[in-house]
């Protein structure tokens, strides 16, 4: 059973998300709060569950989730952090995993994806839509330094070159002739090789040897 809890102000997208992942065997909504301030007033409680995955909102009334991502996360380190958010812009999504983020997610494509993303941050480590993943690629080549370059093999920097593309475990596997077991198998030697525990810290990680070349 994933524990998902959601920090969204508007009521009205606050509670289609709540009753859509309740609609889900596998899902548990233990908490839906309007902004930081009462999440955090409701996390003293006695009866209070941590969360597997938190829904967190970017414009917040109070603390923007922005703000709030890297508190969140000392918070509750075992947590996986999904942003939801209507913004698009390189600057908000890549602070978003600079801060410690897991995923993005675009509110207007939210729901055709949301138990995917859910699924994907507990079993992978992160999940980026479609929308933040070409924003992502937009602001960098996602070419891999050759610092990097020389710790990785051919195939393994395919695999990486395919994540760019916003892609799945499963159409990495089909654009590449393996199976998403094998992509699996190479992301967990990425992994390895570069020190980083999913597929959010390997952008953080890839972002960062962008900026210095």
């Amino acid at each position: 059973m994933i524990k998902i809890a959601i920090i969204e102000d508007n009521y009205f997208l606050r509670t289609t998300y709540r009753e859509y992942l309740l609609a889900f065997k596998n899902f548990k909504v233990v908490a839906a709060n309007e902004s930081i301030e009462e999440f955090e007033q409701d996390a003293k409680q006695k009866s209070w569950e941590q969360p597997d995955v938190l829904l967190l909102d970017i414009e917040l009334p109070g603390r923007s989730g922005m703000e709030a991502i890297e508190q969140l996360k000392q918070y509750m380190p075992g947590t996986k952090i999904l942003i939801i958010s209507n913004y698009e812009s390189q600057e908000q999504i890549i602070n978003s995993i600079r801060n410690g983020a897991n995923g993005y997610l675009v509110k207007s494509s939210l729901l055709l994806e949301l138990s995917k993303a859910v699924m994907d941050v507990c079993t992978y480590g992160g999940y980026f839509s479609a929308v933040a993943a070409s924003k992502l690629v937009d602001y960098f080549t996602f070419k891999v330094d050759e610092g990097l370059s020389i710790q990785l093999s051919k195939r393994e920097l395919e695999v990486i070159d395919q994540l760019k593309k916003g892609k799945s475990y499963k159409e990495i596997g089909a654009a590449l002739f393996i199976s998403a077991a094998t992509v699996n198998y190479h992301l967990k030697n990425i992994f390895k090789k570069l020190n980083v525990k999913n597929k959010a810290e390997l952008i953080s990680l890839v972002l960062t040897n962008a900026q210095r070349a």
